[in-house]
């Protein structure tokens, strides 16, 4: 039976804290990105995934109304994907990056309400004013009610949470990382020990940081998220996946540490 000193052991748990504090420091910080960061949802619902969806349903949707009222549907033309793309970006940064929950639809709305109302008083000239406002009113409820997001508030209060949490995470993680290598350091191990085991800890945090996000790419991939309507269901998912790849550069990036160090210990050794 092989025996290890004391300070080989000490070393050893100075090791595996450095590890598990590694790992927190890491979770905490892709836990923010993730749940703490509404900038990033706001871009997440501004992109092609969900716009391309949502604007897909409103332009159908203006030219069935078009029909409806008796107009050339390439009226429902003047509803625009940048229109719609700007108008979830407004909303969207309204309600989950503003201390103003009472934020309406009504005024991210406007512009693509305005530029079909336009284009169906210059496709029909007899029509009153009454008449292309009850127009669109009746596109306008349409599109709100497809792009009201219900869980805002409930969204914005987790993110908020969430920040919170991942700062705190992060400043006891770092504690741990420096009082870990402190005690590595002040175990009484051969240096060369100290900074193989430093660098082992490192690489294990990266290893299971790659791990984990490899198998929830594998289930995400396998299993479907139940949100409707399906372009919604489809933006969470692209920004899960997007999360899951910061996750294993994240790792990669800890491995790479973890060879800088090992690097560095070859390098000692070459020197004596």
């Amino acid at each position: 039976m092989i025996k290890i000193n004391k300070h080989d052991r000490r070393a050893c748990c100075s090791a595996f804290l450095l590890f598990v504090f590694t790992g927190v420091l890491t979770l905490s910080v892709l836990v923010g990105a993730l749940f703490g960061n509404p900038a990033r949802m706001v871009r997440s619902l501004g992109g092609d995934t969900y716009v391309d969806g949502l604007y897909t349903e409103v332009h159908q949707y203006a030219a069935d109304l078009c029909l409806e009222y008796g107009l050339d549907t390439a009226v429902a033309d003047a509803v625009t994907k940048d229109g719609v793309r700007t108008a979830v970006q407004t909303y969207a940064g309204v309600m989950l990056k503003s201390k103003d929950r009472s934020a309406k639809l009504a005024p991210a709305l406007q512009e693509v309400r305005t530029a079909l109302e336009t284009a169906a008083a210059k496709a029909a000239p007899g029509a009153t004013t009454a008449q292309v406002q009850d127009f669109g009113k009746a596109f306008a409820d349409y599109m709100a009610g497809r792009m009201a997001l219900v869980f805002a508030a409930d969204l914005q209060s987790f993110a908020n949470l969430s920040m919170r949490a991942s700062v705190a995470g992060g400043v006891i993680a770092c504690c741990g990382v420096a009082l870990a290598v402190w005690l590595l350091r002040r175990s009484g191990a051969a240096k060369r020990l100290q900074r193989l085991l430093a660098a082992d800890g490192i690489c294990a945090a990266g290893l299971v940081t790659v791990l984990c996000a490899v198998i929830m790419l594998v289930l995400l991939h396998q299993k479907n998220l139940y949100i409707f309507p399906a372009y919604l269901c489809a933006a969470a998912t692209r920004y899960m996946i997007d999360w899951l790849y910061m996750c294993l550069g994240a790792g990669g990036l800890l491995l790479a540490i973890s060879g800088i160090v090992a690097f560095a210990r070859k390098g000692k050794n070459c020197k004596g």
